[in-house]
């Protein structure tokens, strides 16, 4: 599989290279991959996957050639009964061409307990070119024991502040101490510091127009 795991933080990069390589022992075996990122809000899990499909497809989520790269991208709440059959018909129907069948269920652990019973036959069916890949915020152990032991599961800590701080000063071309000083504020969450990054370069940019 393709590397593309730059700017992933810390434990989010150590992740992506963990199911890159799951990825790759299950197509030599010929069987599907389910994969579930847990951790706390912020830490990169949903980014994580994104990267990992983005890997697959080759950056490719459109039509192109004939060939259908896109990822269904779900929450878990929306992840029903009905939707899994709908899945259930198009996964036989696959793009030929296409490099696998994908999907993100984002809050998996959202997933009623009717449709995780649904999803165990829909996995068991699942062609070898399949890949899912789930996010929770809760303990793997919230979801239906059945349901959680059909996945591969990586946990994504959160990432130090020094990691966090060296990404966003240099992302956001911003001086150590206000990187710093954000940092110092968001509790390990990565997105939030990413969101106060944002304002504090748009506010270095207004200072110096």
């Amino acid at each position: 599989m393709k590397q593309c795991n730059h700017e992933l933080i810390g434990p989010a990069a150590a992740a992506f290279i963990k199911m890159q390589r799951y990825i790759d022992i299950q197509k030599t075996n010929s069987e599907p991959v389910f994969i579930l990122l847990y951790g706390t809000p912020g830490t990169g899990k949903s980014e994580t996957a994104a990267r990992v499909m983005n890997a697959i497809t080759g950056n490719k989520h459109i039509i192109n050639n004939n060939c259908d790269y896109s990822v269904k991208t779900v929450n878990g709440t929306d992840c029903n009964i009905d939707l899994l059959r709908e899945w259930s018909v198009d996964i036989q129907y696959q793009n030929m061409h296409a490099p696998a069948w994908l999907a993100v269920i984002d809050e998996i652990d959202a997933m009623t307990s009717a449709a995780q019973t649904a999803a165990l036959s829909f996995m068991d069916r699942a062609p070898a070119d399949t890949v899912i890949i789930g996010t929770t915020n809760s303990n793997p152990a919230e979801l239906q024991a059945r349901f959680q032991s059909r996945f591969f599961c990586i946990h994504v800590a959160v990432s130090t502040d020094i990691e966090i701080t060296e990404f966003i000063k240099n992302t956001y071309n911003l001086p150590g101490e206000i990187a710093g000083e954000i940092v110092s504020y968001c509790a390990g969450d990565i997105r939030q510091a990413m969101n106060d990054a944002k304002s504090a370069q748009i506010d270095q940019e207004i200072a110096a127009a």
